[in-house]
This record gives structure tokens, C-alpha cells and sequence, in this order.
């Protein structure tokens, strides 16, 4: 058999399993790692060798899949048959159309051109009906009743500085609406507590692809003392040490997300990713709304976004770990930046690294026990952020 692709499920996700025929056993492939072997009996039957614990497939697919090839060989030869019947049948009926044609004359020649125009139409409403239907067939990663909130109206406070928010949200079933949604009730209350104006630019369904995130990154136009905030909610994986978004189409490289905040010139920045960093990891975020408001909130959101210069670049996991669903980015809104005493960014980083940490067990995947383990490092166990800058007191 020559190689082909089966879709499976790998680590929780979608992903296609190239299949090669290895002497006599059928092995299974996601990218260059061994995952399935069978075998095909005289009997036409499968036989399970060996099966790796993160991978899901229907059998009675693969087996369809392996052994159908002569049932798809008869479907052909019997199309083939009827489409000859239907060219002999057409060529006399192209006969009888002659004899008539040639009696209707002039009128026929008319009705013919008449036909011509009208098929011309139909040829062009078929190319529009076409393109829909490939349109639509584009499938998205989203949940349809994904609620992402309402946007953020910009409150023109005066005197105050703006935050310049970029919010990319894609993937279905891990809930990163509720990010979404969290960051735009944390920025309405930064408008409340006049501590920043906020103009925001949210990208989700069809319009998360790294293409369009990084053009509006790079369409801010930040004041001097202005906020710049990026944000990346969904799925997350690594290539040989690069972190990667997984936006819509082609995957977005973290690095040049940071890189394209920086060039701004932005007094200070925060840029966030709340995704995994496994081989093919996943995130599974819980709702979780609302956020305890203590009286001193004021006071500290001021002296975190007005009195500080620089970046604060945290992913929410560390080399070869999962990413879990409802921790980081819920530890960091809603239990630190509005629900703790913490004013200095080097506190932030630390309650939340100490929150994520107590909340993630069992981050780690064996392939990433054994890549650290190889490379010298220390194995942990439990979801730990990592900060690539923080920005430092005025």
C-alpha cells in the first residue's frame, strides 16, 4: 500500500495519522513518532499490536480505511460502465435534436441563443454558489456559542494614558471566550477607576490568524506614556524550542509577538500567552467570572500601570508542559491584579507562579520528562509560568 493519512485524535486534538507499510505490519505516525502497529490477518482482519495512551482512533475506520480498497475499485468500474451507457445514450439523443433543429429553422436558432444566455447566467450564479460553498466549507475552530462580551467603549478620560489592547482568542471546547471576557471587565474597570482609557481590537473565528494579529500589533499608534496589551487565548505547542500560537492557518511565533510590541515604543507593555507548550498539548479553561474589588485597588493598578517602563512577558508554562484550562490567566486577573495586596511586578510574577503551580499538577507529559532529563534539567511536575522580561519602577 502506498502511505496515506487517517484523522485521529492525538493528546485531546485532531491530528492525521500517516500510515506505512512496514514489511507485515501496518505502523502509524503523528509527525516522526511511532504510535500504532497492526497487522492483517488471511482473514482480512486487524490486529492490534500496540497503541500509544494518548492516541484515539476508530477501529472499524481503519479498517474500512486499510482494507476497502477493492469495494472503491468496483464502485469505480461500475461508474465507468454507466458513464459509457450515458455517452451512447446522449449521442442519440444528439441525432434526434439534429432532425428537429433542422425543421424549427430560424426560430430554433433564436431559442438557442436565448438558452446560451440563460446557461451563461446560470454558469455564473454556479462559480458564486461555489465560492460560498468554499467559503463555508472552511471549517473554524470555535465554539458557536462562543460569548466573547461586549467591546469595551473607550471612555476618553482625560489626562489619563491609553491602553492599546490586542485580544486573540481561537479554538473550540477550551473556553477562551472566558479570557476574553474577563480582560474586558478588567479593562472597564480600569476606565472606572480613571486609570487608563483602553481601545481594544478583539480577533476571533475567522478573523485569528497570525497574519492579522501581527498587522494589528504593528497598527498601534501609542502616546509616549501609553499601555500596549497583547493577549493570546487557545492552543499552544513547540518546534524545536520555538513557542507557537495557534492561531487560524498558519501558527504565529511568539518571539514576534513580543518583538512587534517593543518596536512600538510604548511606555510599558504586557504581553501574555495562556496556552500549552507541549509537542501537541491542549487548553481547557472553566468559566469564571466576577472579581473581589479591594479598597485599595486604585492605588495599586496605578503604581502597576503608570509608574512602571518596559514589558511584562510571561507565558503561563514552562518547557514541555500542558497547559490547564481556567488557571493562569483566571490566577492572574482575578486573584492578583484585582484580588491581591501585590504592587510591584516582580510581586505579580510571584503570587502567580505560586497560584498556577498549586493549581497545576500533573503539567508534565513523559516525552517531556524525558526531553528535560536529556537536555540536564530539572523535571517539574507542576504548570510554572515563565517571564521572558519584567518592566522595572520608574
Amino acid at each position: 500500500m502506498s502511505d496515506d493519512q487517517l484523522e485521529v485524535t492525538w493528546k485531546g486534538r485532531e491530528a492525521n495519522l500517516a500510515l506505512h507499510e512496514e514489511g507485515d505490519e501496518i505502523k502509524g505516525y503523528i509527525g516522526k513518532k511511532h504510535v500504532l502497529t497492526v497487522e492483517i490477518g488471511d482473514d482480512d482482519e486487524l490486529s492490534e499490536t500496540y497503541c500509544h495512551e494518548d492516541l484515539e482512533y476508530d477501529e472499524e475506520e481503519l479498517a474500512d480505511f486499510l482494507l476497502g480498497g477493492d469495494e472503491e475499485d468496483e464502485d469505480e468500474e461500475d461508474e465507468e460502465e454507466d458513464e459509457e451507457e450515458g455517452e451512447e445514450e446522449e449521442d442519440e439523443g444528439d441525432e434526434g435534436e439534429e432532425d428537429e433543429e433542422e425543421e424549427e429553422g430560424d426560430e430554433g436558432e433564436e431559442d438557442e441563443e436565448e438558452d446560451g444566455e440563460g446557461e451563461e447566467e446560470e454558469d455564473e450564479d454556479d462559480e458564486e454558489e461555489g465560492d460560498d460553498e468554499e467559503e463555508g466549507d472552511d471549517e473554524i475552530d470555535e465554539d458557536e456559542d462562543a460569548d466573547y462580551g461586549e467591546p469595551v467603549k473607550t471612555a476618553k478620560i482625560p489626562g489619563v494614558p491609553t491602553l492599546h489592547a490586542v485580544l486573540v482568542a481561537y479554538g473550540a471546547e477550551i473556553g477562551v471566550d472566558t479570557d476574553v471576557r474577563l480582560m474586558r471587565d478588567f479593562f472597564r474597570t480600569l476606565q472606572s477607576e480613571k486609570v487608563l482609557n483602553v481601545k481594544e481590537t478583539v480577533l476571533t473565528g475567522r478573523d485569528a490568524t497570525a497574519e492579522k494579529a501581527l498587522a494589528s500589533v504593528k497598527a498601534l499608534k501609542p502616546g509616549a506614556d501609553d499601555v500596549v496589551w497583547f493577549a493570546y487565548s487557545g492552543h499552544g505547542t513547540m518546534a524545536e524550542g520555538d513557542r507557537l500560537l495557534c492561531t487560524r492557518g498558519k501558527m504565529l511565533r511568539r518571539v514576534a509577538v513580543s518583538d512587534a510590541v517593543e518596536a512600538l515604543g510604548a511606555r510599558f507593555a504586557v504581553v501574555l500567552s495562556d496556552c500549552c507548550a507541549d509537542e501537541m498539548g491542549r487548553v481547557s479553561p472553566n468559566e469564571m467570572l466576577g472579581a473581589a474589588r479591594p479598597t485599595h485597588l486604585a492605588g495599586r493598578l496605578t503604581k502597576l500601570f503608570r509608574r512602571y517602563k518596559g514589558m511584562f512577558d510571561v507565558t503561563s508554562s514552562s518547557d514541555y508542559q500542558y497547559a490547564f484550562g481556567g488557571v493562569f490567566t483566571p490566577a492572574l486577573i482575578k486573584r492578583v491584579l484585582l484580588g491581591s495586596s501585590e504592587d510591584t511586578w516582580d510581586g505579580v510574577l510571584d503570587r502567580v507562579t505560586k497560584l498556577t503551580m498549586a493549581e497545576g499538577e500533573g503539567a508534565m507529559s513523559k516525552e517531556g520528562r524525558r526531553a528535560l532529563r536529556r537536555e540536564g534539567e530539572k523535571v517539574i511536575d507542576a504548570q510554572k509560568p515563565v517571564a521572558y522580561s519584567i518592566p522595572i519602577d520608574l
